[in-house]
């Protein structure tokens, strides 16, 4: 989520309204790996910063040098961002999460933006064929 880089300390779970993309603003859940970033931000917080994720107290505004040093030492060079999103909407389809939650997570008003994310590939249509040939065997 890059809206992550907007969240101030007043109200670090959620984004305003003002402040989301789609004006409709979202809460942020921050259990396991995230709430111990937010917990470390916290220990690290910058009194005269209102942002959980600065950069020596002052705003991020763009992330493009960190990701790529990122991508970089994971070997992932041709990775984009929301590489990322399109994953976490696809583990989480395939964890069996209720479509309605996956989107609201990820953001997506609609079926058909959420399908976008929802891609097939030539794994998912293995499984797909093998659970149909043990349904017919059945």
């Amino acid at each position: 989520m890059a809206g992550l880089a907007k969240c101030y300390w007043c109200s670090p779970e959620s984004l305003s309204p003002e402040i989301a993309k789609n004006k409709d603003g979202q809460v942020i859940v921050t259990v396991g790996e995230l709430a111990n970033i937010v917990a470390r931000r916290q220990a690290e917080r910058v009194e005269s910063c209102s942002y959980v994720f600065h950069r020596q107290g002052h705003r991020i505004k763009h992330y493009n040098r960190a990701w790529r040093t990122v991508r970089e030492k994971a070997g992932l060079l041709g990775k984009l961002m929301y590489d990322n999103r399109r994953t976490v909407a696809r583990n989480m389809d395939r964890a069996g999460m209720p479509r309605q939650m996956v989107k609201q997570i990820i953001d997506h008003k609609t079926d058909s933006m959420y399908n976008r994310y929802n891609i097939v590939n030539e794994k998912d249509v293995r499984e797909g064929m093998a659970q149909a040939q043990a349904y017919w065997a059945a």
